[in-house]
């Protein structure tokens, strides 16, 4: 049975036969050809896989068409607004896989729209970082008329999101919030704002019409003194990521090492104790900061000394880690911040070969 990289150096090869300038009826013709005829094209048949390739007309049509139009069909079986959109994206459309790219989309008009618009800021040099951050989170695309609000904040669910578009016009959001005395007697606020990353949908009792007082008590409740306490001195333990420590990167496993992690990074990780019980999230150590990752294994957020941005080599550490130990499948969810780390090392490096 051929390899996937022998198919793929086969394609481009059939890519060479193929003029761009054919139609589509010719570029199936060829496809149909390879598919059929692979001995051909120098795959010989043999009884292991006479009767069940193990790979599809649809992989040597996306292959082929990639060579030619950078696209994963015909351009005339493409629509031509998503001809910018990255190849990931491209090859879903083409499939009819459009729920994939944004599960919880309100509907395919939102993920037409969602879509459109990122190809088109794409193709701006000026706005391509927008679109690109979009894709990363249509969340983010989705609450984009409340930046003034949530800033670069993005919502864990299309809940929150609805939530947050609903009440927008909430007159406490400048509004700090008490929550205790200080170690030095001061009465401690805080501004809802900087909860935002702390609401998940259970805090939502009502949905979207749960009062945003109702939704920022419940939050400060999982941090407060007593229930803190409370989970160091029970310390269940969390459900095991499915991932490998590896690189300095290691799993926070019970309550109580949540909570002292959380005491020693001066951050309020130690709130998310019943969500890392039931798996809806992971935290893991990297050096000086922590990460939560997502059961899907996209990195939600990755945060140092008081919540502040982690150091170079705690970004490299997680960036290293998650391109070698995580299955490619999990990799396939953009990460907007891996990307952008990773995609740094590699300019370096090549500077460095340069030289």
């Amino acid at each position: 049975m051929p390899t996937i990289p022998e198919v793929e150096n086969k394609t481009k090869e059939l890519a060479q036969w193929i003029r761009p300038t054919c139609n589509s009826a010719t570029f199936e013709w060829w496809i149909a050809e390879f598919f059929h005829n692979p001995s051909d094209y120098g795959i010989p048949r043999n009884w292991t896989y006479d009767y069940a390739f193990n790979f599809t007309r649809n992989d040597v049509r996306a292959l082929v068409a990639r060579e030619l139009w950078n696209l994963p069909n015909h351009p005339d079986k493409f629509p031509a607004c998503y001809a910018h959109l990255p190849w990931r994206f491209k090859e879903a459309i083409s499939r009819g896989w459009f729920k994939t790219l944004w599960p919880d989309a309100p509907s395919k008009k939102a993920i037409h729209e969602w879509l459109l618009t990122c190809d088109r800021l794409i193709t701006n040099k000026m706005s391509r970082h927008i679109g690109y951050k979009w894709l990363n989170d249509p969340e983010l695309y989705y609450i984009r008329s409340i930046t003034r609000i949530t800033g670069d904040y993005v919502p864990r669910s299309m809940l929150i999101a609805n939530w947050l578009l609903a009440k927008q016009d909430w007159a406490g959001w400048n509004r700090r919030f008490e929550y205790g005395y200080g170690p030095n007697g001061a009465m401690r606020s805080i501004s809802p704002k900087d909860l935002l990353d702390e609401i998940w949908d259970r805090d939502l009792v009502n949905g979207a019409r749960t009062k945003p007082d109702t939704v920022f008590r419940s939050v400060l409740a999982r941090s407060s003194d007593d229930r803190l306490d409370q989970l160091y001195k029970r310390n269940l333990p969390f459900k095991a990521m499915p991932w490998s420590e590896k690189y300095g990167v290691r799993q926070i496993k019970d309550e109580r090492s949540l909570v002292s992690e959380a005491s020693r990074l001066s951050n309020c990780a130690a709130g998310y104790a019943d969500e890392c019980r039931d798996g809806s999230c992971y935290i893991v150590v990297v050096g000086n900061s922590m990460a939560e990752l997502s059961p899907s294994g996209k990195i939600y957020q990755h945060l140092s000394y008081h919540n502040q941005d982690p150091s170079r080599k705690d970004k490299d550490a997680l960036s290293k880690w998650y391109y070698e130990c995580m299955p490619l499948t999990y990799q396939a969810v953009n990460c907007g911040a891996v990307k952008h780390w990773v995609a740094d090392i590699a300019i370096a490096a090549n500077n460095q070969i340069r030289r």
